[in-house]
Formats: C-alpha cells, structure tokens, sequence
C-alpha cells in the first residue's frame, strides 16, 4: 500500500518536474530542441555518458569497474525524440547496479579482469530498446519481487548512515539552506537508496515506455528498457 502510494506521488512529481523543465527551455532557442525534448536524440549518445558515469562511481566507491560495451543496431531509421536527461539517469541507475553485481563478485584485488557489462540498443518500430547484460550473479526469484519496492537495497552501506552518524540536529523540512538533503554534494552514491530503479521504471512509464527485468540466479541479469518513439 506504501508503495502504490509513493508511486502515484512520485509519477505526479515527475510530470510536473517535466513540464517545469519543459516551459522554462522553452523560451531558450536550441537547435534540434523543443523545450527539454531532443528531436533527433542520440541513444548511444547518452549511453556512453551514463556508462563513463557509472563506471567512475563504481572505481570511486569499489576500486575498479567493469568495461561496459555498447552496439547500437538500427532496424528501423527515422528520428528519435526523447529527454535526453531521464533516458541518462535511467540507464545511469542500471549500470550502476550492473556494475556494482559485477564487481562484487568477480574481484578479488584491484587489477583483477571482470567481465563486461553489455548494453545492445535496438531502434524498433514502436521502441527504442536497451538490452543490459551483466555476470553479477543474477537475482534470486525470492527477491525478485523486491526490486520495485521503495527503499529496497542489497547494497550493505547505506548512505543514509553519514547523517544519522553525524549527531547534528535534524533540520526542518522548510529550511533548505540547513537540510543536507536540499544541498548538492561533493561525488555521488554507487547504491543504497533503494529508489533509482523503481523511480526509472516510472520514468520510461511516464512516456509511454518500460522497464523489465530478467535475471539467471548464478549467472546474471538482462535488464530490458523500452522507450517509446
């Protein structure tokens, strides 16, 4: 019940996020933009980004990363309009936590190979898909069920624990100028929230889009995103 709330709020958010954004690019002139809205926008692109992203915050936290390998395939051309920033954060939650599988099972030291996470992108007829394959040692089917909740995490480091381990006085919910949570921070979080995937499924939903999951326990994970042309 808790979570079909938070999903409803979160959707709500982010359609007023969206059409917040959306007005004030409006009165900007950007070539090959209508507000937010990339006309002809570049999957792989934004992908390689998301992935230089992810794979950064995995040596910061982990010490290495695995390589992650993008192909593009485009069966049916023609233009792509999406937001290039929600495409970003959803494939950013994705690698993140492929990365992160990876990582914690196969190494051992600091320098030893880890096999690469692979991200396929197929421009369909009705979708834009991303097909992200990773050796993380996959998902049981006990806790599949558990991806999409809210503040779920494997992750054994929570980041909320900087704060509660602090001792300041907890700030009010008005006062952004004292809230550490209102205040851009220094580097970024590998995992622990127990929200990006959830809040990525809401975004490809937002237009029209999907997000699955399939997993082999023992072996991996096949993340499919589908975004609606």
């Amino acid at each position: 019940e808790v979570d079909s709330v938070l999903r409803r709020f979160f959707m709500a958010r982010i359609g007023l996020r969206f059409l917040i954004q959306h007005h004030i690019e409006s009165f900007r002139n950007r070539d090959g933009h209508s507000g937010i809205l990339q006309l002809e926008c570049q999957p792989a692109a934004v992908a390689k980004k998301a992935a230089q992203d992810s794979a950064m915050l995995c040596r910061a936290h982990l010490g290495q990363a695995p390589p992650i390998i993008i192909d593009e395939h485009v069966a049916v051309p023609g233009a792509f309009t999406y937001v290039p920033m929600h495409m970003h954060y959803m494939l950013t939650e994705v690698f993140k936590n492929a990365c992160r599988a990876v990582t914690e099972l196969h190494a051992e030291g600091f320098d030893d190979p880890l096999p690469p996470v692979r991200c396929q992108i197929v421009h369909g007829y009705e979708d834009v898909t991303f097909k992200i394959t990773d050796e993380g040692g996959g998902i049981s089917r006990a806790r599949m069920q558990d991806v999409w909740k809210f503040m779920y995490s494997t992750y054994t480091k929570s980041p909320w624990d900087p704060l509660r381990e602090s001792g300041a006085e907890s700030p009010h919910s008005g006062d952004s100028a004292s809230n550490p949570l209102q205040r851009p921070r220094q580097g970024g979080v590998l995992a622990g929230y127990g929200v990006g995937l959830t809040l990525s499924k809401l975004y490809a939903q937002y237009f029209g889009g999907d997000m699955q999951i399939l997993s082999l326990d023992g072996l991996g994970t096949d993340v499919y995103l589908h975004l609606s042309r």
